[in-house]
């Protein structure tokens, strides 16, 4: 009788054991598939982009008044994007 406590102690024991690290794997995998879904949200929404214009000529940027006070061979020459995730 006594050796049939030990068993079905020992069965519940590690019966908890397995639950309690079923529960952590599946608490760190929902973490991760969260983090990677606000990921890929960010670089998919445009609006959770902030936008920034450079200007300039031959490689070197500038301000946009100095583009339109220039000699008129300035231009928009790339768009700075920074992410910001919430």
């Amino acid at each position: 009788m006594m050796m049939v406590a030990v068993v079905m102690a020992a069965a519940m024991i590690a019966t908890t054991t397995v639950a309690i690290t079923t529960t952590a794997v599946a608490t760190a995998t929902t973490t991760v598939v969260a983090a990677m879904a606000i990921k890929a949200a960010a670089k998919e929404v445009g609006g959770s982009y902030n936008e920034k214009e450079r200007w300039g000529n031959a490689g070197e940027h500038s301000t946009k008044d100095t583009a339109n006070e220039g000699n008129g061979r300035w231009r928009r020459v790339a768009v700075e994007k920074t992410i910001a995730v919430r």
